[in-house]
């Protein structure tokens, strides 16, 4: 035994005792147990060497991903620091290292095959650095048989797992002897792209923005519309999570030698995603979870690394999420993007062709509009580029799987000013991208004869709205990034539309396309039909435009909550001196996030005959007996009405989409004070707003440093947030649900708790009926928008710490005010053709909260807490 540890990890000697112990350095430990001796010119061995955590991972920004400790009250095995910056060592010797005559060497070593030409083998005899930007070592002194080294790293330094040993030369007469000693050393060195260092790559002037895209690991996801950011939790500091972004690279086609290259990286990491998570778009989600389940990253990646099996399954925030937890984890600046009405362009012709029936119908084809598409953003400059266009910074990646690039499901990185300025040429992708965010939307329909119209050219509907969260600007009294935390992005990808920069944009990205000949006039003649929202004509010729004799206007049907019933109107105006007569359908249907249509909800065939200058108004009513059972996830619910003016053979659309609202699942913290270590209460509820019961529920809970206690007959156990399927009673229909659950916070600071209630009757997952049909029973989580307060966690003083948390657990899954259903009851609301939906596009997600008060933070802020030395208290 080598005696216990003090508080400052070094050991005390076995004679030492309790608090009394004096603390003594490591060599003197190491002298009094024969391990070291005193004679200055004996055998040179080292001993032991002290990578200088704490120090080290202060200076590098790198303090995060060693808060985790072990029973010693050590830093788990992970040794961090960002390249480009020096960090010390610290090795003991058997004996006084003489620098006369004594010799050091460090040889620093990753991947399988280390080869100096690859740059995957270093080693370094320290002397003064002559430069830094290249490998280099110094001795800067020492005490007693220590010597502390100064090492530095290249800005460019291969981003990886790095071995290191310490050898000791001895010279003689003929040769060179080398004393290697490697079982010593008691972990590998990470190092990571460093935004911090000028030279760098990925170098991030704002303190602001490394806080917000580097190091924090909570966050939004923006979902279903522009008012709705799902809050997830990215962790990539958590336990296995930088380990397993670098097993995925390991795993992939890039080579070691290149893992220093930004560009590089983000573009494998791009193709590794759908390696750790499998995408599902089908509704089926039997044999995995359900993409909206997941409330963050970390749980997906520490079951990859764990199983070395694609975790199931995924759809394109959750690819976006896991890629920004990457990327931070390998320290490059990230951050994920919305993109509402997002073109989905499989030809590359930056055009978008849909085609429809009379009646509404979708027939099939390659191009799709998707009412929202999540991607990131990161930050690096690009050199790989011509240097005068200016093309670094923020740059687009997408890791959700859709199209081939270079044989491999991957995407970007792409220049997001060269997507703006239509300079799609340069790597990579730039005419997908592109299309994504600009493409012209044109839509063809057929009648019952089989006749083909072009009934609508949208120049500006693609591309609304791009979202990411922006960093929060709090004050003393309200949260400031829950009610306007949005940032629109949409000014950084295009031009405004119409404009003569956003007309050359488009007509610059087609000459790089598949259909060059788009936006040009051959002979002064237009190549399509022009409409009078289409604007790609030269300058010296003016295009004739086709009048449309019937004007019809889509009465806006506004967004209602699951349950309710409403109407869509539409009103046909003759805006000709003759009368026209029309027929079509406005069909109703529901239809998935990216615009998949599902079921025909309604079909209401309609015909008139107009007077010149009168209106015709048709109306369809819609109940709630119409949509339940029958909707897809996001509860999107599309409008289209295609009509035919008889006199002209004209075709004529309009659209809208509607989507159902979710109840809100609030959440409360009961206590009025929150210390890390000790456990607190969550209290959380909701209405059910169906008619028929919630069965088979439970409620997951996410959220970093945050664990959640659970009673069982074993007695009190804790365990990760992540790890947490909390069991639920049944929910009547219209009661109102409470529970109270108990947890712990791990770590100090600002802390998020996600949570999401899952029933039966409300998951978007089919249900297959005795009969082996399957039926689409895709119902959300009443989700939350809750009180979005923040909490902040206060380190206890030392005498008072608990970090086991095994306090008085009671009530930890209470039900207040509900009782459970009996057998019949619940096999009666399980019955196929009475099962009621919600959609969980953004399931329960709520944010810890320090508030007694039970305000809601829709209409009344919250006070602000903030960091204390002492238990907050009201």
């Amino acid at each position: 035994m080598d005696g216990a540890r003090s508080g400052d990890g070094r050991r005390r000697s076995d004679g030492e005792s309790g608090d009394d112990a004096k603390p003594i350095s490591l060599a003197e430990h190491l002298r009094r147990n024969g391990r070291m001796v005193d004679e200055p010119y004996g055998d040179l061995q080292t001993v032991y060497v002290d990578l200088m955590i704490n120090e080290n991972s202060t200076n590098h920004n790198t303090d995060k991903y060693t808060e985790d400790i072990d029973s010693d009250n050590r830093p788990l095995s992970r040794f961090v620091v960002r390249r480009g910056f020096p960090f010390h060592i610290k090795i003991l010797f058997t004996r006084p290292f003489n620098l006369e005559k004594d010799r050091l060497k460090l040889v620093f070593t990753t991947g399988e095959n280390p080869l100096p030409g690859d740059r995957t083998f270093v080693s370094l005899i320290p002397s003064k650095p002559e430069s830094h930007g290249n490998w280099g070592a110094e001795i800067l002194g020492g005490s007693e048989n220590e010597l502390t080294v100064a090492i530095q790293t290249p800005p460019d330094c291969i981003v990886s797992k790095w071995n290191l040993e310490v050898q000791i030369l001895e010279e003689t007469e003929t040769d060179v002897i080398t004393h290697t000693n490697s079982k010593i050393f008691p972990m590998d060195i990470y190092i990571l792209f460093n935004p911090w260092n000028k030279t760098d790559t990925v170098f991030l002037e704002s303190d602001e923005c490394r806080e917000e895209y580097v190091l924090n690991d909570e966050g939004n996801v923006w979902v279903g519309d522009r008012y709705n950011g799902k809050d997830w939790s990215f962790k990539q500091f958590d336990k296995d999570i930088l380990e397993c972004t670098l097993l995925l690279l390991d795993q992939c086609y890039l080579r070691m030698k290149n893992r220093g290259n930004p560009v590089l990286v983000t573009r494998a990491l791009s193709e590794v995603g759908s390696t750790a998570l499998q995408g599902n778009w089908s509704g089926n989600y039997e044999g995995g979870t359900p993409p909206f389940k997941w409330n963050g990253s970390a749980k997906i990646l520490q079951e990859y690394f764990k199983t070395r099996t694609t975790v199931m399954f995924g759809q394109c925030w959750v690819f976006s999420g896991i890629l920004t937890t990457m990327c931070r984890a390998l320290g490059i600046p990230c951050r994920s993007v919305t993109n509402f009405s997002s073109a989905h362009d499989t030809d590359g012709s930056i055009t978008i062709d849909e085609y429809l029936t009379l009646t509404g119908e979708e027939i099939k084809g390659g191009d799709s509009v998707w009412n929202f598409h999540v991607w990131n953003e990161a930050w690096m400059d690009r050199p790989d580029l011509p240097k005068e266009k200016k093309y670094g910074g923020w740059q687009a990646i997408d890791c959700t799987p859709q199209e081939m690039s270079d044989g491999r499901y991957q995407c970007g990185p792409m220049s997001v000013e060269a997507i703006k300025a239509g300079d799609v040429a340069f790597s990579y992708d730039g005419p997908f991208i592109f299309g994504e965010v600009n493409a012209d939307r044109v839509t063809w329909m057929y009648d019952n004869y089989g006749e083909k119209y072009l009934v609508d050219i949208e120049t500006n509907s693609i591309g609304t709205d791009i979202s990411t969260r922006a960093i929060p600007k709090e004050d003393e009294n309200t949260f400031w990034w829950f009610y306007s935390n949005r940032e629109d992005l949409t000014d950084s990808y295009k031009y405004r539309e119409g404009s003569e920069k956003e007309k050359g944009a488009r007509i610059a990205a087609n000459l790089t396309t598949a259909d060059k000949t788009l936006y040009t006039i051959p002979d002064k003649k237009a190549s399509r039909i022009l409409f009078p929202s289409v604007c790609y004509i030269t300058p010296d010729k003016k295009a004739s435009r086709i009048l449309f004799p019937i004007k019809f206007f889509l009465e806006r049907t506004k967004d209602h909550n699951y349950g309710d019933d409403f109407v869509v109107k539409l009103r046909a105006r003759n805006t000709v001196k003759d009368k026209q007569s029309i027929h079509g359908y406005i069909t109703i249907k529901s239809s998935d996030y990216r615009g998949k249509p599902k079921k025909i909800l309604k079909s209401q065939p309609c015909k008139a005959t107009i007077a010149a200058g009168k209106d015709e108004e048709f109306e369809v009513a819609i109940k709630e007996e119409d949509y339940r059972g029958k909707l897809a996830e996001g509860c999107y619910i599309s409008i289209v009405c295609c009509f035919i003016t008889e006199e002209v053979k004209q075709g004529s659309i309009s659209k809208d989409l509607v989507r159902l609202r979710k109840p809100k699942l609030n959440l409360e913290v009961m206590d009025k004070e929150v210390e890390k270590g000790k456990p607190f209460s969550v209290r959380m509820s909701f209405t059910n707003p169906l008619k028929i019961a919630l069965t088979d529920c439970d409620i997951d809970i996410e959220g970093s440093g945050i664990e959640v206690i659970d009673e069982t007959r074993d007695g009190v156990r804790r365990r990760p947030a992540s790890d947490a399927e909390l069991k639920q009673p049944d929910v009547r229909p219209n009661d109102r649900f409470e529970t109270e659950i108990k947890v712990v916070a791990t770590k100090t600071g600002k802390r998020k708790m996600l949570a999401a209630f899952n029933a039966f009757e409300i998951n978007d997952t089919p249900i297959y009926n005795k009969g082996g049909d399957l039926q689409q029973h895709q119902a959300a989580a009443p989700t939350a928008k809750p009180q979005n307060t923040k909490c902040k966690i206060i380190e206890q003083t030392s005498t008072e710490k608990d970090t086991k948390g095994t306090g008085n657990v009671n009530a930890q899954h209470r039900n207040i005010k509900h009782k459970g259903l009996h057998k019949t009851q619940r096999e009666q609301s399980a019955t196929g053709a009475d099962l009621g939906q919600l959609s969980a596009m953004d399931i329960a997600e709520g944010v810890v909260i320090l508030d007694a008060s039970n305000q809601s933070a829709f209409h009344k802020p919250p006070k602000l807490i903030s960091l204390a030395k002492k238990p907050l208290k009201y």
